[in-house]
């Protein structure tokens, strides 16, 4: 893709693994595993990135292990409920590991926003988890492509493109 002038992809995937999508995170710069912080969304979340990030990984020869930790982004966060707030510092918590499962976002998407134009923490977790300070990081579009962003720079509006 890359010398055809692709330099950003942005592919999003059921929550299971098949071969197709083991394919597709073993190739992944970068990848941003959703999670509301709740037993059950979370329950499975460290054996998932233990197993998929681990050199046990290749279920057949030709697939490696990815590049990267994945990236866990916090979503649908509710600030009132007890377990919630629990999970969501035993997450945050993973980084503080000798061999952390995957690097927790700083950023989290509260319940009340779906990635609403004005509330920008999950695009600030994509940027804080995608930027290298080199020419390629990407752009971020939002929505109906209302604004559009350089991570390398910050860069905002249309003259980014």
């Amino acid at each position: 893709m890359k010398r055809s002038g692709i330099r950003l992809v942005f592919i999003d995937t059921p929550p299971a693994i098949s071969e197709a999508i083991s394919q597709v995170i073993a190739h992944a710069d970068l990848v941003i595993v959703p999670t509301i912080p709740d037993f059950l969304s979370t329950y499975g979340l460290n054996a998932f990135c233990k197993n998929l990030w681990s050199a046990e990984f290749a279920m057949d020869d030709g697939i490696n292990a990815p590049r990267r930790l994945p990236n866990v982004l916090i979503t649908r966060q509710r600030s009132t409920v007890k377990e919630h707030k629990e999970t969501a510092e035993k997450i945050r918590n993973e980084s503080s590991f000798e061999k952390p499962s995957f690097k927790p976002l700083n950023a989290m998407v509260p319940e009340a926003a779906a990635v609403a134009i004005g509330d920008l923490s999950a695009v600030a977790g994509i940027l804080q988890a995608a930027r290298t300070d080199e020419a390629g990081d990407g752009i971020v579009s939002i929505g109906d492509v209302v604004d559009v962003i350089r991570i390398r720079t910050g860069e905002s509006g249309p003259e980014v493109l």
